[in-house]
């Protein structure tokens, strides 16, 4: 860059910087954009000098899903039946109310009379308490081999004193 002088003003006139020239920066950019798509595109659809030995696999099926394993899955034992259990029923207290009824808390006791061993049977088994006075009062127990768990205690309430509870089991599942 030369600086010039101005001979009416008596100054030295320095004429502006220069802008940098863009255009080689976009030329590089485009350049290289271009380079890695090539690339890319040549690696994705690889070398033309390779020869296929073998059809690929999903040639082999195109027209059909692919295969399944064949799995032997085991038969779960079968579930019993409700008929199959027994429960008795024991009262623990009972305090009755006159002609209101009574508040009765109970046990069940239940047992399995089927023939069938238990040892991987798991289920849960639903009963019901008939004779209350709200109509039949449903709950369960599991059943987890020769396992059997249940509610220690339970409550009903009995239109009267004289009212016998039964119990009936209604399904295992």
């Amino acid at each position: 860059m030369s600086a010039a002088f101005d001979p009416t003003t008596g100054q030295v006139i320095t004429p502006p910087p220069k802008s940098p020239k863009r255009w080689p920066w976009i030329v590089a950019v485009v350049a290289a954009f271009a380079a890695g798509a090539t690339t890319t595109m040549v690696v994705m659809s690889g070398s033309s000098d390779e020869k296929e030995t073998e059809p690929a696999q999903e040639a082999l099926f195109e027209n059909s899903e692919s295969p399944t394993p064949f799995v032997v899955e085991e038969e779960p034992p079968p579930l019993p039946s409700p008929e199959d259990f027994a429960i008795e029923l024991r009262i623990l207290s009972k305090q009755c109310f006159g002609s209101a009824g009574c508040n009765v808390s109970y046990s069940i006791e239940p047992v399995y009379l089927g023939s069938e061993p238990l040892d991987d049977v798991s289920a849960t088994v639903t009963y019901e308490v008939l004779g209350g006075d709200s109509g039949p009062q449903i709950n369960s127990f599991t059943l987890d081999g020769d396992t059997i768990t249940y509610q220690e205690e339970e409550f009903i309430s009995t239109p009267s004193s004289s009212t016998e509870l039964k119990v009936e089991v209604t399904d295992v599942f």
